[in-house]
């Protein structure tokens, strides 16, 4: 039988988290109506053993795709995006863990009636681990019919793709083209993503029963050591969110100009951090093509940004305004 939902796992050496996310993920209380499609990207360890193991325990309920190439989790998604039966998709991270009733409830959401006009998303929910704070991106007074206004305070407030259930036909035509293809590369590729995705959606709709566990723990910024890597993902970061509101109404490039401010201030305080354990000029020059990227993308004033002022400390302000004045400056704060 045809599943009505498609859960994809990307994984790259997941062999010390998986069991503990598939535990709840294959057990759903929808399980019959649920395929989870589970994405090896070219593992190393024992991540497609595990995988293995779980299409034998839980039969056709589990499909797996294992990857010649390792290409990352947006490479991953997309190929799940393609492969996927259901008629709507799920994505869930490897490291991470589901209530037993998200999908559900999700479903439930999904299909609930909205005057003849199909929901594009549907979201969840989450708490982060690493400090027991729980984050709802989809409010109920976001939900229904998307406004400007929504759109632009849904940019605003981010999120994730785990959190969510799409629409396939949102996600892919029957020509199996793509129509909102994730970015080919290791982070950051879910950013623009849902951008897109809010941008393009008609209506979303969202629960409020918690319902993921998000384990953030190993990605703190004082961990970063390949500093040039990583500013050239908040980069490509940055210019794929502007190009996905180019022609937008302005109080969406408000929203999209703060999310890019983000960006902006995780590669300046990258260099900061690092600049103890690099040259002071090398460190500079870093700092004049983060400008060079922030005077492209951004196009709005900062200081008169809403979304800025209200969620950024001023540290945060002062780091971009030194930036924004000399590249030189965030070094001697």
């Amino acid at each position: 039988m045809k599943p009505e939902i498609t859960v994809i796992v990307p994984m790259y050496n997941a062999e010390n988290t998986l069991a503990a996310c598939l535990g709840n993920l294959c057990n759903q209380t929808i399980k019959d109506r649920i395929e989870i499609l589970l994405v090896d990207d070219a593992s190393t360890d024992g991540t497609l053993k595990i995988c293995r193991d779980a299409q034998g325990a839980f039969g056709e309920a589990v499909r797996v795709i294992s990857q010649e190439e390792n290409r990352g989790p947006g490479a991953a998604r997309n190929r799940g995006i393609i492969e996927a039966r259901g008629q709507y998709i799920g994505f869930v991270d490897a490291d991470d863990v589901v209530d037993v009733t998200m999908y559900e409830q999700l479903l439930t959401a999904m299909e609930d009636q909205l005057s003849g006009v199909s929901y594009d998303f549907a979201d969840a929910p989450f708490v982060r681990e690493s400090n027991g704070q729980a984050l709802q991106h989809v409010s109920p007074e976001l939900r229904g019919v998307l406004s400007v206004k929504k759109r632009a305070t849904l940019i605003a407030s981010g999120g994730y793709v785990w959190s969510k259930l799409f629409r396939r036909d949102f996600l892919i035509n029957n020509e199996g083209e793509l129509l909102l293809p994730f970015r080919e590369v290791y982070s950051l590729e879910d950013m623009d993503f849902l951008v897109r995705a809010i941008m393009k959606a008609v209506a979303v709709n969202g629960v409020d029963s918690v319902l993921y566990l998000y384990k953030d723990t190993a990605g703190s910024l004082s961990k970063v050591t390949d500093t040039d890597g990583y500013i050239a993902k908040q980069m490509e970061a940055m210019e794929a969110v502007a190009a996905a509101v180019k022609d937008a109404d302005a109080q969406i490039l408000e929203a999209a100009d703060y999310a890019m401010a983000a960006l902006y201030l995780n590669a300046i305080s990258c260099c900061v951090l690092r600049k103890k354990h690099s040259r002071d000029p090398e460190m500079t020059r870093r700092l004049k093509e983060i400008r060079e990227h922030r005077m492209k993308c951004i196009k709005g004033d900062l200081s008169k940004n809403k979304e800025v002022q209200a969620k950024m400390s001023r540290q945060d302000l002062k780091l971009m305004t030194a930036c924004d004045a000399d590249p030189k400056k965030p070094l001697a704060l």
